[in-house]
């Protein structure tokens, strides 16, 4: 007689339970189909390939660099939260505008050598509505600045009704070897992120 194949209580198999305990790691950020619009629209620029890139545009996810900033508090109490703030690079034109980088991969992240240590945050162009309001020295955005070069103005957005959001969320990623901690007002130290997964 077979011996009869152990299971645990909610009838799933050890093996299964523990491929499902393994952390998932976040999909790579890549934009095929904007990059396909850019470069229609470059190349001929019509209202049809317009409509394609916008499109592409708004429905895009951009790796955009920042850094985390924690205020210097000596009275913070253990166990106390803790704000932080998010700086966003900006780069300027030559008519002294300042536009955020948006990069549509990690391909054209790694030319961004003018801020090469930074955090990275997933926008999406709603997104961006609440960083310009914070953010009034901000006349828009720009997509893979050392590469395609698209600038995006908020007035811009505004004409195409894109720059309204009534939710906000970002998203901290990194590479499969970041490892990032955290150090508390009374001393302790706290993994937040291990092998590029988050361990909260």
């Amino acid at each position: 007689m077979a011996e009869e194949e152990k299971k645990t209580p909610e009838g799933q198999q050890p093996q299964q339970l523990e491929q499902q305990a393994q952390p998932t790691r976040p999909a790579p950020i890549t934009n095929p189909k904007l990059l396909e619009a850019i470069a229609q629209f470059k190349s001929e620029t019509n209202r049809v390939n317009e409509i394609k890139f916008l499109q592409e545009m708004l429905n895009a996810r951009y790796l955009v660099p920042v850094i985390m900033e924690t205020p210097p508090n000596e009275t913070m109490k253990p166990g106390e939260r803790v704000s932080t703030r998010v700086a966003f690079q900006m780069l300027t034109n030559d008519k002294n505008e300042k536009f955020i980088p948006a990069f549509t991969d990690q391909d054209e992240l790694v030319k961004n050598t003018v801020q090469p240590r930074h955090q990275v945050a997933v926008l999406t162009v709603r997104d961006f509505a609440m960083v310009f309001s914070q953010n009034p020295i901000c006349k828009g955005f720009v997509i893979n600045p050392f590469g395609d070069n698209m600038c995006l103005t908020r007035e811009q957005l505004d004409a195409r009704g894109m720059n309204h959001s009534s939710l906000h969320e970002d998203v901290m990623i990194g590479a499969e070897d970041s490892h990032i901690t955290g150090k508390c007002r009374d001393g302790r130290t706290v993994e937040l992120f291990r092998d590029g997964v988050w361990v909260l």
